[in-house]
């Protein structure tokens, strides 16, 4: 859990990567994450809000034990694709015009964005879920 820190970048020792279950780090200057954050097969939480993030890693949907992602407050333009574990995504306030596909996102509950664009593009996909949020619009 490092939040305000000031931190312009984060590396993951190798010997923690099998036992980080959250990585909390809000409030700080990244504009990426840890290289090696898709080797922490344990993650069931990211929590990068209010940071500088600009794009999130390709292969994120290998995280399979990922439940949450929390990402707002940066300067995100699309999302890869994610892990059919995800429950809960939170992208508020960024930059964000594309989602990834989310039919197959079966565990999917919660989306918050405040994107128009992104309100016309999964207006079929509201149905299914628990919670869903566009607010700003």
């Amino acid at each position: 859990n490092i939040n305000g820190g000031r931190m312009n970048t984060l590396i993951i020792p190798e010997e923690f990567e099998r036992q980080i279950t959250h990585f909390i780090c809000n409030y700080n200057h990244l504009s990426y994450l840890p290289e090696n954050i898709t080797r922490c097969t344990e993650l069931v939480e990211i929590q990068c809000i209010h940071n500088h993030l600009d794009e999130l890693p390709e292969n994120l949907n290998e995280l399979t034990k990922l439940v949450s992602l929390y990402v707002y407050g940066n300067e995100l333009v699309n999302l890869p694709n994610l892990p059919l574990s995800i429950e809960g995504v939170y992208c508020a306030w960024n930059k964000i015009e594309l989602l990834p596909e989310l039919q197959s996102l079966v565990n999917l509950k919660f989306l918050y964005f405040n994107t128009l664009s992104l309100l016309l593009y999964i207006e079929y996909f509201i149905s299914s879920l628990v919670f869903f949020s566009a607010s700003g619009l």
